[in-house]
């Protein structure tokens, strides 16, 4: 298990183009989401009655997260259709080439977070030393927004693993000696 998700790191990071766009991508979206949840946790969310402007950033937010997560589960199993026919080949059954593609996108999401809670940690930073120039305190996330966020994005990560997954399984062996 964890030699397969050691695989699925040197197979993300291989790479480095798609690696530091997606993981630039995901951080940017858990820091929106942790923005907007810190924004919607003073007034909460009401089911009836009108949404405010922070529900309507959050809810799309969400959704574009959503968006995000799929399209990347889509995209690895397309951009790795080649190096999965290859491992089928050589014998790698549907669950070690399942759980390489789950650690692959897992990975992603996670270095994207880590940078989000690396942010958050310099922004705390530069408003204890700088606070009387410019007041940053408002950029702050607290604990219970940053675990939030985390659950918020593994959650997200389900429907691009199930795509991701399904397109796997419709991969055959014979398709790595077709390019040949």
């Amino acid at each position: 298990m964890v030699n397969i998700f050691w695989q699925g790191m040197k197979l993300a990071t291989r790479s480095k183009i798609r690696f530091i766009s997606f993981v630039v991508v995901y951080s940017a979206l858990a820091w929106l989401i942790a923005i907007n949840l810190n924004a919607v946790s003073g007034t909460g969310f009401s089911l009836g009655g009108q949404l405010t402007e922070a529900q309507i950033r959050l809810t799309s937010t969400l959704i574009g997260s959503a968006i995000v997560s799929t399209l990347y589960g889509f995209l690895i199993s397309t951009f790795r259709k080649r190096d999965i026919a290859v491992l089928k080949a050589i014998g790698w059954g549907n669950n070690n080439v399942r759980m390489l593609i789950i650690s692959e996108i897992l990975l992603v999401a996670l270095v994207g977070y880590i940078l989000l809670v690396e942010m958050d940690i310099h922004l705390l930073g530069i408003n204890e030393y700088i606070s009387f120039l410019v007041n940053v305190s408002t950029l702050i996330l607290t604990r219970s927004t940053l675990i939030l966020t985390f659950v918020i994005i593994v959650i997200f990560q389900i429907p691009g693993v199930l795509i991701a997954y399904w397109r796997v399984l419709n991969i055959r062996p014979m398709e790595a000696f077709r390019a040949l």
